[in-house]
């Protein structure tokens, strides 16, 4: 859904426009053999920046679900595939998905886990159809015609012996991003094949929801997988106005949630400053008591969406309208957290039994 990230969106938009230029000048002249080639090429470069998953569940779930859909591409001869990242830049853990030419197609960890099965689907839509249009291939070519003198940056800086320098050196002047046109080609196409599969076509509109009220809650900035896609409110719009047109009604366009009955209340806000979060409970938190935050998630045993923790949370105030301090699981930011997720009862922490004294100490 986004071309890559801070150095390597350089290093693999100056590796394709190497291999572009090598492929020949114009698009006709790239073929899908030298897509393949481009595209694993930059593949190694990404899994070397961020490694694949050790999850080994979610990396079949991401094949199979991929391949229920590439039965529908029009250029067949493309072999994809399909891969879970653990991308984190600076520490934080990436929301992305993206693809490259040849049919290397990701998601982030974090993304993965924010998604249902039908968002999921959707997401790996759209970066399918970005494929089976040549998107990267265009663009690349696009922007070697009109921008040959970044080419002429890796020659003064010594690109025929150390490229990745130069690369760097030039990130400042030569950007891969699609165009706006491209990006709405990608999700109407991406509808048509869900839609082509049987699968159902709201997965790229709930995802998009989701990613809306995220950019909401980071004072209206697009987060790094919308950075250079149509405004997330206008592609919320367009999506919600085809899937009608293709026949889904009101309420297929919301997930389907199995809820627990223990639930004890909603988050209600969330502080800006620290990892706190406002709560409103059916019965009074005492302070220092434990709970869970959780928001509805697939979930793979189940086959449902299903409430899943998010975070671990402790009571700072007592009452029904109390402060929790939070502590993300594994995978999630704070961020993640949202108004309208659920607190649940949730046992306390076993206490660590004292240090023994040493032998010999009274």
């Amino acid at each position: 859904m986004t071309r890559r990230r801070w150095p390597t969106i350089f290093r693999v938009g100056l590796m394709v426009a190497m291999a572009v230029a090598t492929a020949g000048p114009a698009p006709a002249r790239t073929t899908i053999q030298d897509e393949i080639k481009i595209g694993q090429k930059a593949a190694k470069d990404i899994e070397k920046e961020f490694p694949v998953t050790d999850n080994k569940v979610w990396l079949a779930e991401v094949d199979q679900l991929g391949k229920l859909l590439t039965p529908y591409i029009k250029r067949k001869e493309i072999p994809y595939t399909f891969k879970i990242l653990k991308e984190q830049v600076s520490g934080e853990n990436q929301i992305d998905a993206f693809s490259l030419p040849g049919g290397p197609v990701y998601f982030s960890e974090r993304l993965w886990l924010l998604l249902t099965r039908d968002e999921r689907l959707g997401v790996l839509a759209h970066e399918i159809s970005h494929v089976d249009k040549r998107h990267a291939i265009n663009t690349i070519s696009e922007m070697q015609r009109r921008g040959a003198w970044a080419m002429a940056i890796l020659v003064i800086f010594g690109a025929r012996q150390n490229w990745w320098d130069a690369a760097d050196v030039a990130n400042t002047l030569y950007t891969l991003k699609y165009s706006r046109k491209r990006e709405r080609e990608a999700d109407m196409m991406a509808l048509d094949l869900t839609q082509a599969a049987h699968v159902n076509s709201a997965g790229l509109l709930t995802a998009m929801e989701k990613l809306l009220r995220i950019e909401k809650e980071m004072g209206g900035a697009p987060i790094r997988l919308l950075s250079d896609h149509p405004a997330t409110k206008d592609r919320v719009d367009y999506l919600t106005k085809r899937c009608l047109e293709l026949g889904l009604k009101p309420e297929d366009l919301e997930p389907k949630i199995v809820e627990e009955p223990d639930r004890i209340g909603n988050v209600t806000g969330r502080s800006k400053e620290a990892k706190v979060v406002i709560v409103s409970t059916t019965r009074p938190l005492a302070v220092k008591e434990t709970v869970w935050i959780k928001k509805p998630l697939w979930d793979e045993a189940s086959g449902a969406v299903m409430p899943k923790p998010v975070a671990k949370g402790v009571a700072l105030t007592p009452g029904n309208k109390a402060s929790v301090s939070v502590t993300m699981e594994q995978g999630f930011e704070y961020i993640d957290i949202e108004p309208g997720d659920g607190v649940y009862p949730r046992a306390a922490e076993p206490e660590k039994p004292a240090p023994k004294p040493a032998a010999g100490n009274t």
